[in-house]
């Protein structure tokens, strides 16, 4: 019997018998999830094989969360559709700017470090990257609700100083931005008016 073995295929031996398992990729209660794979000389060692890889590779694609699929997933949802044509205008401005930042990194491995890295970009106009922040803000709550993510990465970024609030954005901090009551502690929902550059929030 050969050494190498393919890929994720783990060799066990027992009571002088040797057997073949295939690591699924899945964790269950702590322990990985193997699949008992027939005996490499067999013939149906090889399409065992191939249908396990093929369901772990789909696997894998489908988890894979960018910025651009995070975006998309909020833009269908219940929380954007409730917003006024104007605001989702206005989002839609910072989420393009965010998926031209980070486009190719998966959502569960942005820090804020990442975040600040961009926003430090924006230093010169630091209204508009405050504005970037509690959309961005909004949207990785969206994701930690759906656990999508684990953690907000905007969490703890402090706004910048020096910039006006009549960006048509109320101050609220991000969650705000969902129609529903935030983490944070405010019990308001905001309303956004870009024309009047001014928020109004409701209970």
């Amino acid at each position: 019997m050969p050494h190498d073995l393919p890929k994720y295929v783990k060799r066990v031996r027992s009571k002088g018998r040797e057997y073949l398992y295939f690591d699924t990729g899945k964790v269950v209660d702590g322990k990985r999830l193997m699949t008992r794979l027939p005996p490499l000389r067999s013939i149906e060692f090889g399409g065992s094989y191939a249908a396990l890889m093929g369901h772990r590779n789909r696997k894998t694609k489908a988890t894979l969360v960018t910025i651009p699929v995070l975006v998309d997933m909020y833009q269908r949802g219940a929380a954007y559709g409730a917003l006024a044509p104007s605001s989702r205008k206005l989002y839609d401005i910072y989420f393009r700017r965010l998926e031209r930042a980070l486009p190719t990194a998966p959502v569960n491995g942005i820090t804020r470090g990442d975040m600040r890295t961009v926003l430090d970009k924006m230093a010169a106009t630091p209204g508009a990257a405050n504005a970037f922040l509690r959309t961005s803000g909004a949207l990785f709550a969206w994701a930690v609700d759906r656990e999508h993510i684990a953690k907000n990465p905007c969490d703890g970024i402090v706004m910048m100083e020096g910039a006006s609030t009549s960006l048509g954005l109320s101050m609220c901090y991000a969650p705000c931005l969902r129609p529903r009551i935030p983490p944070s502690g405010c019990s308001r929902i905001c309303s956004i008016t870009p024309r009047s550059a001014s928020a109004t929030c409701s209970e």
